[in-house]
């Protein structure tokens, strides 16, 4: 009876230990493959970029970019950054990260500011133009002429040549992607014509230049202001 009794006892406890042993080398296994996570940090359209690989101590992550369109209003995205107050090491894409004994996280960068693309639409009658545009800090005028009386705080030159009778909207286009807007400002958007000499900054068109329509834009984040030929002189 005493020995049946042992061997009754003694059963359990192997088994015990085996699952002991199993659970602890999942523990020690899945502590051993870590993962690059991004995150948004406020952002408020898009998706964060997803990393599906699983990392070891030790092995080299490659930083995604911005794939997904990844957007915060009044804001532009500039890189990553391992602290969400963007006080830790930045990241750009395809730059590498060495893993340790944890997960990495990610943190989208923003800085404050938008970028404003000016595209031309169904431009028939701009062929071979120069439009010089000026953009101005405030949306006061000259009650007379209608010229805006603020200060320029950005300005350019848009070259329009053939292309196949400029039937597709957005022919052609001037990227000011290096200067960043305040969110919500208003800017009037003057186009110029001036025989091919651009206006200098502060330079206020006089009644004798032709231009456009003045128009406002609102900078929310990344924004595109269309042009269409209503907002110009349609003769030259």
């Amino acid at each position: 009876m005493m020995k049946i009794k042992a061997k009754i006892w003694i059963y359990p406890l192997v088994i015990m230990g085996i699952a002991a042993i199993l659970v602890s080398s999942c523990k020690k296994d899945s502590a051993n493959t870590y993962s690059v996570i991004y995150n948004g940090n406020g952002s408020t359209s898009g998706s964060v970029p997803f990393d599906d690989n699983s990392y070891k101590t030790g092995s080299i992550a490659t930083v995604l970019g911005n794939t997904e369109s990844l957007k915060k209003i009044g804001f532009s995205f500039a890189d990553w950054n391992a602290a969400s107050d963007g006080t830790g090491t930045d990241y750009t894409p395809d730059a590498t990260i060495t893993i340790g004994s944890m997960n990495v996280t990610l943190y989208a960068n923003w800085v404050v500011g938008g970028k404003l693309t000016v595209a031309i639409a169904d431009a028939t009658n701009f062929n071979g133009h120069t439009i010089y545009y000026a953009i101005f800090d405030s949306n006061s005028t000259d009650p007379d002429t209608g010229v805006p009386t603020g200060n320029i705080v950005g300005q350019g030159g848009i070259n329009i040549v053939d292309n196949s009778g400029f039937t597709v909207t957005g022919v052609s286009s001037s990227d000011q992607s290096e200067k960043l807007f305040d969110n919500g400002t208003y800017y009037f958007f003057g186009m110029v014509d001036m025989n091919d000499n651009a206006p200098t900054m502060g330079y206020i068109p006089d009644s004798g230049d032709k231009y456009g329509n003045f128009l406002t834009a609102v900078i929310d984040g990344d924004a595109t202001l269309t042009l269409t030929e209503g907002d110009f002189p349609l003769t030259w």
